[in-house]
């Protein structure tokens, strides 16, 4: 079976969507178990930090072949 031009397009979005989710979703989890982050969130706070990482996420794209 081949995805027609608007499949294709439909599927990437939904993957892309999730994909962006799930890495949101990991954020908490990178910032907890990344001890070299302490002094920053002692310095900053958590929502600066978390907001940082945030911000960062939002230059992920997705490149497909």
């Amino acid at each position: 079976m081949t995805l027609s031009a608007f499949e294709q397009s439909q599927f990437r979005a939904y993957v892309s969507h999730r994909l962006l989710l799930e890495v949101e979703r990991l954020i908490p989890e990178y910032i907890h178990t990344n001890h070299h982050l302490r002094e920053d969130i002692e310095d900053k706070g958590y929502e600066d930090v978390h907001e940082s990482f945030s911000r960062d996420t939002a230059n992920l794209s997705f490149i497909w072949n």
